[in-house]
C-alpha cells in the first residue's frame, strides 16, 4: 500500500505557501520584478505535476488521466487556488487582465496537454528536471549573483509563457 498522505501534505502546504506569497503581496504593495515573476511561475507546473503524479497511477490510460485532471474536486480546487493566487501577483505586478488571463489559460493548457500526451514516468522526469532548475537558480543566484531568470525564461514549464506574453 502507497502511503498519499506524505504527497498530499506537502501539496497543500505548497498551495498555501503560494496562496500567502500572493496576499502577502497584495497587503504589502509588493510587485515582483519580471525576472522574479519568471522564476516564481516554476512553482505553478510544480505544484501542479506534484498533485497528479502522486495520483495518476502508472498504467492509467489517456482517458482516466483526463477525467482525473478535469473531473476531479481535488485538481479543480487547487486549479481555481493557483490560478487566482497568480493571477493576484501578475495583476499586482502591473501586468493587464488580459495577459494575466493569458498567461493562465495558456499555462493550464500546455500542463494538462502535456499531462495527457506524456506518460507518468515522462512527466515526473520533466517534474525533476523543472525542480532542479528552480532549486539550482536559487542557490547559483544566491552565491554567485547571477540573474535568476537566466533559465527560468526559456524553460516551458516556467516562465517562458510570462517572457512571451509580456
Amino acid at each position: 500500500m502507497v502511503n498519499k498522505l506524505v504527497p498530499k501534505i506537502f501539496l497543500y502546504l505548497s498551495a498555501a505557501s503560494v496562496a500567502f506569497i500572493a496576499v502577502y503581496s497584495l497587503f504589502i504593495d509588493y510587485k515582483f520584478s519580471g525576472d522574479l515573476l519568471n522564476y516564481f511561475f516554476s512553482l505553478f507546473y510544480l505544484v501542479l505535476s506534484m498533485s497528479f503524479i502522486a495520483d495518476i497511477p502508472d498504467s492509467a490510460s489517456r482517458e482516466e488521466r483526463l477525467k482525473r485532471l478535469f473531473k476531479s474536486p481535488e485538481s479543480i480546487f487547487l486549479y481555481c487556488i493557483l490560478s487566482g493566487s497568480f493571477s493576484v501577483i501578475f495583476i499586482g505586478s502591473g501586468l493587464t487582465c488580459f495577459r494575466t488571463a493569458l498567461i493562465i489559460l495558456t499555462s493550464l493548457v500546455l500542463f494538462d496537454f502535456s499531462l495527457y500526451i506524456l506518460s507518468r514516468r515522462t512527466s515526473l522526469i520533466l517534474f525533476w528536471i523543472n525542480f532542479y532548475l528552480f532549486a539550482g537558480m536559487t542557490a547559483l543566484s544566491h552565491l554567485t549573483q547571477l540573474n535568476i531568470d537566466l533559465v527560468s525564461k526559456y524553460n516551458p514549464f516556467g516562465g517562458l509563457l510570462i517572457t512571451l506574453f509580456t
